[in-house]
């Protein structure tokens, strides 16, 4: 027992050895050690923070890339919708100059037999009701229509003579000269007809010959004279 005493009045006594406790760090760094805490503190929030600006600024990308998918649906529906509306407009159109052309025909088909069978008493005279050149497939190739119509008494059978004369103008010329149509200077029908004739034919002018006109003459036999004499342009090529 008397040996612990001693040995704790050796440690914790008046005669005990002195122990000087010292810090770790010198003093001057404290100072240091604290404005680098404060540095890495004020970083971790900076980064925070921008992480969270960061995050916020992509889920407005996000939410602006959603908006402009949004309204480059709604754009194309629109030209889609656009391009059917104008699709139906021209079908539309098409349709409605369709019913125009067929309109017109029907009127002038209404008229031609009214003048056929509007007969007056003593009185008979020849027509010429339809008289057309239209384009035809080929470059230089042309469709022609020709409908002559007895009107008034109807009592015997019209005879006469039809004649086509192609008029072009050449290569170095002003004015129309007469072209040769199939190998002649003209075409020549003999027609015999009651109420009305129908004529359809085609010719070719040739590459060097602008397009004039088409000159038609009918002559009814035994009358002496020319009974219908008209002409019509030939569209350009």
């Amino acid at each position: 027992m008397r040996s612990v005493k001693r040995r704790l009045r050796r440690h914790f006594g008046a005669t005990a050895h002195r122990v000087a406790v010292r810090a770790h760090f010198a003093w001057y760094w404290l100072p240091l050690a604290a404005f680098f805490a404060l540095l890495l503190g004020y970083g971790a929030a900076y980064m925070q923070f921008s992480g969270s600006q960061l995050r916020g600024m992509h889920q407005k990308i996000a939410n602006v890339d959603a908006r402009n998918q949004v309204v480059q649906f709604k754009l194309v529906q629109a030209e889609r919708q656009l391009q059917v509306e104008r699709a139906a407009q021209m079908n539309l159109s098409r349709e409605l100059e369709r019913v125009q052309t067929e309109t017109m025909r029907l009127k002038e088909d209404i008229a031609f037999y009214q003048n056929i069978f509007n007969e007056r008493k003593g009185l008979r005279e020849i027509r010429l009701h339809t008289f057309k050149v239209n384009k035809a497939l080929g470059n230089s190739d042309y469709d022609y229509h020709i409908l002559i119509m007895q009107a008034g008494n109807h009592d015997k059978v019209t005879d006469g003579n039809l004649t086509l004369t192609l008029y072009g103008i050449p290569v170095g010329e002003v004015q129309p000269q007469p072209v040769a149509i199939q190998g002649s200077a003209n075409l020549k029908q003999d027609l015999s007809f009651k109420y009305y004739q129908q004529v359809d034919g085609k010719f070719s002018l040739p590459v060097d010959v602008k397009p004039a006109y088409l000159l038609l003459e009918f002559v009814e036999k035994g009358t002496g004279r020319t009974n219908i004499s008209e002409k019509v342009e030939i569209p350009a090529q």
